[in-house]
């Protein structure tokens, strides 16, 4: 075979790659990102004593308000994961802060001003958070992991994922020194901020990822120039035809593989 048309295994190139420092980047702004969601996430423990207060409701009259969040997630978990492997994980990840943006902007121009409507409305726009919320965890950790050497991969992914109750701690700490003098809709606000900030820059700086682009040949060109950044020299060009060899073997349906041999220990303890 000749050399332009070499097969090219890119899991083992990364395996074979040092973590610093693409991995280690692609790591921080995985953990940037989940220290937005888990800001997102936990921002209602922090404004509803204050939104009680405030709007002279009733501790359970909030529930819609934190179900919407919460069915936002379980939905936005499944269908960003589905949507991941269909347009990239990059492109499913800036979807996810997009949503958080607007999510977040909407329930702040909701919370100013209170009426029948009003919480209803507000359950609506944290459902339209939720939905970011919901797809960023996974699509971290599988964008994380594919981007990682599997000497290093289980502490990376684990180090992105914590990074979601320390978004909580940090909300904590913006809410008692925001809220006494901006009030506690600021917290909606800085909500949407910085997903606009991390849409604008990480829609720049985050790579694709390998397994989506390996599959893709029109992405060639653009895999081969990110694995020569990996590597550190000028190795492949695109021309190659690049493989990702698969961890486990696919049953006849989703149903049936997560439940396999492969997959079975891994689908107990998620």
């Amino acid at each position: 075979m000749s050399d332009n048309k070499k097969i090219v295994d890119v899991g083992e190139v990364i395996d074979g790659a040092k973590y610093f420092w693409v991995p280690f980047g692609i790591t921080i702004m995985m953990i940037i990102i989940m220290l937005t969601d888990g800001f997102d996430l936990f921002t209602m423990g922090y404004v509803g004593p204050h939104l009680l207060k405030e709007w002279g409701i009733d501790r359970p009259q909030l529930g819609p308000i934190s179900n919407g969040s919460m069915i936002g997630m379980a939905v936005g978990s499944v269908i960003m994961g589905w949507l991941g492997d269909r347009i990239g994980r990059k492109r499913a990840y800036i979807t996810c802060l997009a949503f958080l943006f607007a999510g977040s902007l909407l329930s702040y121009y909701s919370a100013l001003t209170y009426n029948e409507s009003s919480v209803w409305r507000l359950a609506g726009w944290r459902f339209v958070t939720g939905l970011g919320l919901g797809g960023v965890t996974p699509l971290a950790a599988t964008l994380i992991s594919e981007w990682t050497s599997k000497k290093v991969r289980s502490i990376v992914v684990a180090c992105v994922v914590v990074s979601v109750p320390l978004g909580g701690t940090l909300a904590g700490i913006v809410a008692r020194n925001v809220i006494p003098e901006h009030g506690w809709q600021s917290m909606f606000l800085i909500g949407a901020i910085i997903p606009l900030v991390l849409f604008v820059l990480f829609g720049f700086l985050l790579p694709e990822s390998p397994k989506y682009m390996a599959k893709h040949p029109a992405q060639h060109k653009t895999l081969a120039n990110a694995l020569n950044r990996l590597v550190g020299e000028k190795r492949y060009d695109g021309t190659e035809t690049f493989a990702v060899q698969e961890a486990g073997q696919r049953s006849t349906n989703w149903f049936a593989t997560i439940w396999n041999p492969d997959y079975r220990r891994a689908t107990i303890f998620i």
